[in-house]
């Protein structure tokens, strides 16, 4: 591997051993039911305490996932499959793999219409399969979703206290959740596009781009931003790539200790060669004065 040129990369091996889902013939859709109210809830309550039904270690009961199994189309035609999700172990997700995609695909947002209330929660949870094709439905909906507006004033340093504006701030909205799912987890293919669009982006996109990148722990994306910074005017998106710059070399040392944090294909091969890159990066900041302290919102 190069000096912060080449990034490390590791073959797609996907678990294929799991009873899947097919729901390729099911279109998820609210209000669409031949159940009634009283029906309904009681799929919901149903659903719920089968994924309640968990083994010491945490994980669903072979028999609670024999049973939630089938139940998934019904529960994405009634719209309850995220509520549902929201409980199941993540190691177990991959079970519900084909479900996942499809509901995802259901929550694109639509003009003139309200983002699905599940939809920020969903994609966080779908995060954990750490799954490529995620991340390239999440970099399809990244220029759909309500803009992140950063703030006109810094936000003052230290750990914040929980509140939805913080929150807000630190996840970068729906945008932010979107733009960090397909850096992390993206394949080649989508991540070249991400970077690609991120050039031609309008400021507040492209912003919010840089930012996500920053999640990176790809030696090539370092080099990508250092060639970028050369070209940045604004004062803001300097200071979100100079921050952005900083966080992936913690997002370097992050991955080198623990691969599984990212999807297979942005694993690197050599993680001990990645540490040692991250610390030529490093320098490499150093030398140019733009080393900072990163604060959680960054």
């Amino acid at each position: 591997m190069k000096k912060c040129e080449e990034g490390g990369r590791a073959e797609n091996q996907m678990d294929t051993g799991i009873q899947l889902v097919d729901v390729s013939t099911v279109r998820p859709k609210r209000g669409d039911s031949q159940l009634g109210r009283g029906e309904i809830d009681a799929l919901k309550t149903e659903a719920l305490a089968l994924v309640s039904d968990k083994t010491k270690e945490g994980e669903l009961t072979k028999e609670a996932l024999s049973h939630l199994l089938p139940m998934t189309p019904k529960l994405q035609a009634y719209g309850l499959f995220w509520q549902v999700a929201a409980f199941i172990p993540d190691r177990q997700l991959v079970s519900f793999r084909k479900a996942i995609y499809e509901s995802l695909r259901a929550l694109v947002p639509k003009p003139g219409q309200p983002i699905d209330p599940e939809y920020k929660r969903a994609f966080q949870k779908a995060g954990y399969l750490r799954d490529p094709e995620v991340a390239s439905i999440a970099f399809d909906q990244l220029p759909l979703v309500p803009s992140y507006h950063f703030p006109d004033k810094p936000i003052p340093t230290g750990w914040p206290s929980i509140t939805p504006e913080n929150t807000e701030h630190i996840t970068h909205g729906l945008q932010g959740v979107l733009a960090s799912t397909t850096v992390l987890y993206g394949d080649e293919v989508t991540v070249t596009k991400y970077r690609k669009l991120m050039l031609s982006a309008p400021p507040g996109l492209q912003r919010l781009m840089i930012w996500g990148l920053g999640r990176s722990p790809d030696p090539s994306d370092f080099d990508f931003l250092m060639a970028l910074q050369k070209r940045i005017t604004d004062p803001g998106i300097e200071d979100t790539l100079v921050r952005a710059l900083n966080r992936m070399i913690v997002s370097m040392r992050s991955v080198a200790k623990y691969p599984e944090l990212v999807s297979a294909p942005r694993r690197p091969k050599d993680p001990a060669n990645l540490l040692a890159i991250a610390e030529e990066c490093q320098v490499r900041l150093k030398t140019q004065n733009l080393t900072l302290e990163l604060t959680p919102y960054d």
